[in-house]
């Protein structure tokens, strides 16, 4: 049912006039395609380094999606008109930060396993 309402809600976007959004949705999609694809290769390598590269990128993604957020809602504010494509792409950007955190969980795995060290939530524990 999950899939239908997605494909429901691309459709319905695709059905609304076509306005500027002040939000760059693809740069943001390939910043989590690359997190995502690190996160993979630093687990299939064993590559802790490669892991903490996706910790770096996080920090992009995350004020990416803040920005867009302040963005979007300005917008709103502005001209009411555009409330329900500035909504269905802030839903896109908050789906593809919850991705990258998913990629952030990997590596952060990837950095326990290799080294014993805990990273997450900002720390760098090592257990014995």
């Amino acid at each position: 049912m999950l899939a239908e309402e997605r494909r429901q809600r691309v459709l319905d976007l695709i059905s609304e006039p076509e306005i500027q959004l002040p939000v760059d949705i693809p740069r943001m999609a390939d910043g989590v395609s690359t997190m995502v694809q690190r996160a993979l290769e630093s687990f299939l390598d064993g590559k802790a380094e490669v892991a903490e590269a996706v910790l770096q990128m996080d920090g992009i993604v995350d004020r990416m999606k803040d920005e867009a957020f302040v963005v979007l809602v300005q917008k709103m504010h502005d001209d009411p008109s555009c409330t329900r494509q500035a909504l269905d792409v802030l839903l896109i950007a908050r789906n593809l930060e919850r991705i990258a955190d998913h990629a952030t969980n990997i590596a952060e795995d990837v950095i326990f396993w290799v080294r014993g060290a805990d990273v997450r939530h900002g720390g760098a524990h090592y257990r014995e």
